[in-house]
């Protein structure tokens, strides 16, 4: 089980925010993903774009995360994936990342550290 990072960058913080932008790294720093997403019509709030800096301009020829999913989920298979704050992120993939082997919380991590 190889040990894999993910991040994400969304529309902002609600229930019906979407991903923007996906990345996964493997334990020795390998980009395995590193895209935009395009959310369809869903606006970026205005504090989120000012803190990530992507705009709905640089997402319009972005793939879906729909596209995108079968080449996510192969990548992740039965890996063990770390995530800042994995409650908020699984939430956005079509299987809450089920297909991890195991899923970690680097948050919840850190605050048990302290």
């Amino acid at each position: 089980m190889r040990v894999l990072f993910l991040d994400t960058e969304t529309t902002g913080l609600t229930t019906t925010d979407q991903i923007i932008e996906v990345a996964i790294v493997d334990q020795i720093g390998k980009v395995l993903l590193n895209t935009l997403v395009n959310p369809g019509r869903v606006p970026i709030n205005p504090h989120a774009e000012a803190a990530h800096g992507i705009t709905a301009s640089m997402l319009r020829v972005a793939p879906s995360l729909a596209d995108l999913w079968p080449q996510i989920r192969s990548i992740l298979s039965g890996n063990r994936v770390v995530i800042y704050n994995a409650k908020f992120d699984r939430r956005f993939f079509p299987d809450n990342l089920a297909c991890a082997g195991l899923v970690e919380c680097a948050m919840q991590a850190f605050v048990a550290a302290r």
